[in-house]
């Protein structure tokens, strides 16, 4: 299947300490229809890409700052972040059996916040 695999559709959201990042897609346009693509390939991932705004250079896959996850699910939780800090996100996805990458997300970038963790004496 030669076909490009465009971007996901991606969502990001800040709680927590944590960024939720939620996505799906790419879809396969058919007359009105709309199909995950990835109804179609046996094997499917999606890869998320981080790192801290202003770390990096723009060539994300030789970049030391960027962090990489697999995952098999539509939504994945960053935890282990730096409180108060700007992290960007881009999600592709990746298609193992094929060897093939698709197009990566637009850039999203969001402020993680406290991480919420009270102490001992704080609680009643």
């Amino acid at each position: 299947c030669a076909a490009v695999i465009g971007p996901p559709d991606v969502r990001l959201k800040s709680e927590s300490g944590a960024l939720h990042v939620d996505f799906s897609g790419p879809f396969a346009e058919h007359e009105q229809d709309k199909w995950p693509l990835r109804q179609y390939y046996g094997s499917w991932n999606y890869r998320i890409l981080y790192w801290k705004k202003g770390s990096t250079d723009t060539d994300l896959t030789s970049a030391s700052g960027v962090t990489q996850v697999d995952t098999k699910h539509n939504s994945e939780i960053l935890s282990q972040l730096e409180p108060w800090t700007v992290y960007c996100v881009r999600v592709q996805a990746v298609i193992p059996e094929w060897n093939k990458t698709g197009e990566l997300s637009r850039e999203l970038c969001e402020q993680t916040t406290h991480n919420g963790n009270v102490g001992d004496w704080e609680i009643m």
